[in-house]
């Protein structure tokens, strides 16, 4: 799930990069063009001004992607040290306490599991995690 979540945003970061530098190459192509006197100016203001804006929604994507993948990064964390105080927890806790942490935690976390939720075994009411 969270692999094919990076995999798709790393190939969606790769294609606006590469889209981004067509784009910076065609503004300096069109440039010299006009330059030889292929171009003329309003045609080339146009060009300009669609390549800009075309540029402008690029790096507002890139921005927002790369804004996701940092907030991603610090919910995982955060579920992560959650997982380690919780696994603190159950291993410091007397028997009874940890007859009621089974029931209220996972069966099984799996981590980078083949598995889905649906195959994890459930001991209480929530099921089984994937990660």
């Amino acid at each position: 799930m969270l692999a094919d979540t990076k995999v798709e945003r790393a190939g969606q970061t790769r294609r606006l990069k590469t889209n981004r530098a067509t784009l910076l190459s065609k503004r300096e192509k069109l440039l010299a063009v006009h330059y030889a006197g292929a171009v003329p100016l309003d045609q080339l203001k146009d060009e300009q001004v669609r390549i800009s804006r075309d540029l402008k929604a690029i790096d507002r994507t890139l921005t927002v992607l790369t804004s996701d993948r940092r907030i991603l990064d610090k919910r995982l964390a955060g579920v992560l040290d959650l997982l380690l105080d919780c696994a603190q927890l159950y291993r410091c806790a007397p028997e009874y306490l940890k007859k009621l942490l089974k029931h209220v935690f996972f069966d099984t976390i799996l981590v980078n599991s083949p598995y889905s939720t649906e195959n994890t075994r459930n001991t209480g009411n929530t099921g089984g995690i994937v990660i």
